[in-house]
């Protein structure tokens, strides 16, 4: 289920010596394992099995926190429908990213990028925006003076063409993009501009004010009229093999033993979609965000966007110090066998299928043990 104002993680990194940053507010959280979600997972530590009464394999994956904070450093990437319908919004979402580094630890290595949402037929689909020569690709904090960050990011998210004459309607392809940067060439010129850091987390957050078009509805939703028909073109165009599931999965594999948070800032319900034009519940991001156990701030808020975004580092930073998401080892999991606990102590779950894995709010602390139970349906 997707949250209202969301997030995300997975893997478990080396230990390494640094000075920690956290307050000691932030520990007291973690020891009481009120916060944190995400959908990195921790490797396995231990692994046992035995055979229930049913006669089904059940197995006991056994995992351990680390015993410092995962990474201090974060590149947060915002991958934006190009529709100039959404100024004012990019407007609040670039000038909230320093409420969303403020929620960070003060030491943390931020840098900052822009991906717009757009097909096959335009040159920026998966690659970091870039407004001009004058302005750097990536944003980079130990660079930049936040004035300059803010200054620039307003330009990146607002300095663009729509991609409307190539067939995405506007700039609406947020999960094809996202896929075309982190395959091939593209994501090894992205690492060469300072993005995708290997021992940085990765937080995304889609800006849109409809849906992706390689979104699959839910039952019962009729969606939008799209009088141009430029959506199903695109949709035939690109879609092949786009899938929330997939998307997640893939940048997962990306970024190994680093945390990967997942935001949006969308309309997260029909409820508060303004009438008129093509605006729509971001379905797609939607989906994406709820399989990380993701953070989604209501557009229809604009007032609140900046909120929104702290909340979303907060996340982050919770990610960046302890793993919430634990991949399972074996599939056809029988989804009411599941039983987790952290030292000892049974905690509340939730499972997500589609990408095989566990996420626990109350995660622990620093070197907690967190064992996951579970039998196979066959």
């Amino acid at each position: 289920m997707t949250r209202t104002i969301s997030r995300n993680g997975r893997g478990r990194g080396h230990a390494r010596a640094w000075a920690s940053p956290w307050t000691p507010a932030v520990l007291a959280l973690v020891a009481l394992a009120v916060a944190g979600q995400g959908c990195s997972s921790a490797d396995s530590k231990s692994l046992s099995h035995y055979t229930d009464s049913q006669g089904r394999a059940c197995h006991i994956q056994g995992f351990e926190q680390p015993d410092e904070p995962i990474t201090d450093k974060i590149d947060v990437l915002f991958v934006t429908d190009t529709s100039g319908s959404l100024d004012q919004e990019r407007n609040a979402i670039a000038d909230g990213l320093l409420t969303f580094i403020a929620a960070l630890p003060r030491t943390t290595d931020v840098n900052v990028a822009v991906l717009l949402a757009h097909g096959s037929r335009s040159a920026w689909t998966g690659k970091l925006f870039q407004t001009g020569d004058h302005e750097p690709v990536v944003l980079k904090q130990r660079e930049l003076s936040d004035a300059d960050i803010r200054r620039h990011l307003h330009a990146k998210l607002t300095a663009f063409g729509t991609d409307w004459d190539l067939d995405s309607d506007g700039g609406e392809e947020g999960l094809f993009s996202t896929r075309e940067l982190i395959s091939g060439g593209r994501l090894g010129a992205a690492r060469n501009q300072g993005f995708f850091r290997s021992d940085a987390a990765l937080a995304i957050i889609y800006i849109a004010d409809e849906n992706d078009i390689c979104a699959v509805y839910p039952a019962g939703v009729t969606p939008v009229p799209d009088p141009e028909e430029r959506e199903a073109q695109a949709r035939a165009r690109d879609c092949g093999g786009v899938s929330p599931a997939g998307l997640l999965e893939a940048l997962a594999d990306l970024k190994g033993d680093q945390p990967l948070v997942v935001g949006g800032v969308i309309y997260t319900d029909a409820g508060s979609v303004p009438p008129g034009a093509e605006n729509e519940v971001g379905y797609g991001y939607t989906d994406v965000i709820a399989l990380a156990s993701g953070l989604a701030v209501n557009l229809a808020d604009v007032g609140g966007i900046a909120a929104g975004l702290g909340s979303i580092g907060q996340t982050s930073a919770q990610e960046m110090l302890l793993y919430h998401d634990f991949k399972l080892l074996y599939a056809e999991v029988a989804e009411d066998t599941i039983k987790a606990s952290v030292d000892g102590t049974s905690v509340p779950h939730t499972y997500a299928r589609e990408i095989n894995t566990v996420h626990l709010e109350q995660a622990g602390r620093f070197g907690s043990q967190v064992a996951i139970d579970y039998c196979q349906s066959r």
